[in-house]
């Protein structure tokens, strides 16, 4: 892979960058989204509080008709069991909310993670690779101009990557040319194709 990265021109990597930008960004919004639809299912532990609230009250309201004089002494004893029901109700729902929104998160993050790790983790080190050593090519051509020795790296690079319908076009002896150190059009084209221009004011006819 690492070979057929370095090949590609500079507008390769651009539609690389954004089709794996893209391919990361709808992920992330596919994992947030699933998230929130399973944090929502938490709600229904909401209606299962509501009721043990209700389950509690009576149970009190049962439990108050026992301190009545002359009261039988049975309400109170099941005013006593539904307000303990209702608190177990309430202990459960609160576990299902916590358990349900802890899922959503994990889940989330699963749908989210699992397609584009690996994805990001063999382009960028290629990315930043590249991205290397265009910027090492940048700073020479700033620094010295275009020199033999550059044109030379240029012209073997260019020999290297570039497809033989491409090559034959450029020169009808691209070989013969790197061996006799007419390294100019080679190298022209491998600037090109990394995207950088010439310095100003630079020889075009050095080889």
């Amino acid at each position: 892979m690492t070979a057929s990265w370095m090949s590609a021109d500079h507008r390769t990597h651009h539609a690389r960058d954004s089709l794996v930008a893209f391919w990361a960004v709808l992920w992330l919004a596919v994992g947030v989204l699933t998230g929130y639809q399973v944090w929502s299912l938490s709600g229904v532990s909401e209606a299962a509080s509501a009721s043990a609230r209700a389950a509690d009250r009576a149970g009190e309201g049962l439990q108050q008709l026992s301190s009545i004089p002359l009261a039988p002494e049975g309400p109170g004893e099941l005013g006593d069991e539904v307000r303990a029901a209702a608190d177990e109700i309430e202990l459960s729902a609160a576990r299902i909310r916590q358990d349900v929104r802890q899922l959503s998160v994990l889940l989330g993050l699963s749908v989210a993670v699992v397609p584009t790790l690996p994805v990001l983790a063999v382009y960028l080190p290629a990315r930043r690779r590249w991205r290397r050593t265009v910027e090492e090519i940048r700073s020479e051509l700033e620094r010295t101009g275009r020199t033999h020795r550059l044109d030379a790296y240029l012209a073997h690079q260019a020999l290297a990557e570039i497809g033989y319908g491409e090559l034959v076009a450029l020169s009808d002896d691209p070989v013969g040319d790197l061996v006799a150190g007419r390294h100019a059009v080679l190298a022209e084209e491998q600037l090109r194709r990394l995207g950088l221009a010439p310095s100003p004011g630079t020889d075009r006819g050095r080889t």
